[in-house]
């Protein structure tokens, strides 16, 4: 909910001038791995007790999340693979995110963690029934469903 609120301010002011830029030196692809790449640090940054930086790893991740499908439609190189591979690197963070938090404390973090799981597989499935049978109509590969859990 907090991103139909900031997305549009955030695309304008940063991701388009960042994506015209760097597109021609990197791919979408290459932005999807690293945004990967920068959410499982979060993992030995925690740790090493640096809380801090894993915040900030996983800020950045979420930056090159918007950034790569922005690069992708930017070079009209949307492709079904890269779709699946940032739905697969968005679920891998966040395990990577809730592994971390349940490492620091599991037998006070264990149950909470369980529900964070639990939430993650509701949203997605309601999120791939919904993009299943609701027509897309936006600038992305799938109908994109905004709710409460997104």
């Amino acid at each position: 909910m907090l991103e139909n609120i900031t997305r549009i301010h955030i695309q304008n002011f940063v991701i388009e001038p960042i994506t015209k830029r760097i597109s021609t030196y990197v791919t979408p692809n290459q932005i999807t791995y690293i945004a990967g790449l920068l959410g499982v640090l979060i993992l030995p940054a925690v740790a090493i007790h640096q809380i801090w930086l894993a915040i900030i790893l996983l800020i950045f991740s979420g930056f090159c999340d918007i950034l790569d499908g922005s690069i992708a439609r930017y070079q009209n190189s949307s492709s079904n693979f890269g779709t699946v591979l940032d739905i697969m690197m968005d679920r891998l963070v966040e395990v990577s995110a809730i592994f971390a938090i349940y490492c620091v404390a599991p037998e006070q973090r264990g149950l909470l963690c369980m529900l964070m799981l639990g939430s993650i597989v509701l949203c997605i499935t309601s999120f791939l029934i919904v993009g299943i049978f609701t027509p897309n109509d936006s600038e992305k590969s799938f109908h994109y469903s905004q709710g409460i859990m997104e």
